[in-house]
């Protein structure tokens, strides 16, 4: 921090700044607040900054500690990169940064904003106190009924169980509509139904990006790739530079094999955003459907480093790996997708997968009946199930599967 920024702010303004930083030993404080002119803003502003730099200072160490894992096993430089993951968290005293971060929220309790990102705080460090999921729910819900239009709040609770009699405070209010299709798209519960709901709000309102990219994603993962292409090919058309789910778009061409429109949007986006996840996405599936998989990976594994939470880039990853014959970095990269969305049926799919594979077929018959769990209607899952089961000599399991596989066939 400059010195003359400071002392051309108020005597108590320049205190509080120089206390909340000595909490806080970390890079990121001082890079947020170096870009804006400290006199021009509030004590309330800099304690969201503040909060927010301990939530960057989280993320960065998961993220380290996500590299580690899956460097640890496609590589052997194990002992240098848990040496910088043991430097980075050295650095912050979290137990007393945790105090003020408390101290901070009972200041300023009656902000939507503060109260968000301290809820977000507690829930990136996971503490395994009694009901220590519930404060963060209770945060979540006063950031809501402070500002209902806070949309990051909203995002949040639809990843968290909230009892019933709270679900009812909040259908009462303007964005619940959206929330409910959040968590039911996250939990995989009413889909037909979220389904139903979408396509008619797409009917009201033709051109809202947001409910088009959400209506595609869902028919994309109902494996439905040729309407959800249409979709966002249209949403495309209507906003050339919005990249909001252009990465599910170049997964549907790629399935379509569509080398000529991937070839095209691959290359529209490397040259207009490189550096988002989205674009590294596009460009794996680009160089993927050309048979380019070392390529391919190198994408994929970007996408990953940039959005470690992207549970789509973590499976096109481990297919690619799987491609170079690669199956312990493979699996790495699936327990990764697990971390980041355990509600997503081709996780546990692919690692039974990969365990058929390599001839590991009880393995595949625990992961595959997990994936069974949530999505007990996918055929796929049911054949693979079977053929594995053939395989271990449980000719009685394996028909039962074939049954189901025929009374859905005739279901549709």
């Amino acid at each position: 921090m400059k010195q003359e920024h400071l002392s051309s702010q108020p005597r108590s303004k320049s205190l509080f700044l120089r206390r909340v930083k000595s909490y806080f030993d970390a890079n990121e404080f001082e890079r947020v607040i170096d870009i804006i002119e400290p006199s021009s803003i509030l004590e309330k502003e800099i304690a969201s900054m503040w909060l927010l730099s301990g939530i960057l200072c989280l993320q960065k160490s998961r993220q380290d500690s996500t590299r580690f894992q899956f460097t640890s096993a496609s590589s052997t430089s194990k002992s240098k990169t848990s040496q910088a993951i043991n430097k980075d968290n050295a650095s912050v005293d979290w137990a007393r940064f945790e105090e003020h971060a408390a101290s901070l929220h009972s200041k300023f309790s009656n902000d939507s904003i503060i109260c968000f990102l301290y809820a977000l705080l507690l829930r990136l460090r996971e503490s395994s106190s009694p009901g220590g999921f519930d404060h963060v729910q209770d945060l979540l819900v006063t950031a809501i009924n402070l500002n209902q239009h806070n949309w990051a709040a909203w995002l949040e609770l639809s990843c968290l169980s909230i009892p019933a009699h709270i679900d009812d405070q909040l259908k009462l209010m303007e964005l619940y509509q959206y929330y409910s299709i959040e968590k039911s798209t996250r939990e995989k519960s009413s889909l037909n139904e979220t389904l139903a709901t979408l396509r008619n709000l797409r009917n009201q309102f033709p051109d809202w990006n947001y409910i088009s990219v959400k209506l595609g994603t869902l028919l994309h993962d109902q494996r439905e790739f040729k309407e959800s292409a249409t979709i966002f090919a249209a949403s495309r058309n209507r906003d050339k530079f919005s990249i909001a789910g252009m990465d599910v778009y170049s997964n549907c061409l790629y399935v379509n094999e569509q080398l000529s429109d991937l070839s095209d949007l691959a290359h529209f986006w490397i040259s207009t955003n490189p550096n988002a996840c989205e674009t590294n996405v596009i460009g794996g599936n680009y160089f993927s459907l050309k048979s380019d998989h070392e390529k391919a990976s190198l994408f994929f594994k970007r996408a990953t480093v940039i959005d470690p939470k992207n549970t789509n880039a973590w499976l096109l990853l481990g297919h690619e790996l799987i491609e170079l014959r690669n199956p312990s970095a493979a699996l790495a990269a699936y327990k990764s997708a697990i971390e980041s969305d355990s509600n997503d049926p081709r996780c546990w799919y692919s690692i039974g997968q990969l365990f058929e594979l390599i001839n590991q077929h009880a393995f595949a018959v625990y992961y595959h009946n997990k994936a069974l769990e949530i999505d007990a209607t996918d055929s796929r899952i049911l054949r693979a199930l079977s053929s594995c089961y053939e395989k271990l000599g449980r000719s009685d399991e394996a028909s039962k599967c074939d049954k189901k596989v025929s009374e859905f066939i005739k279901g549709l």
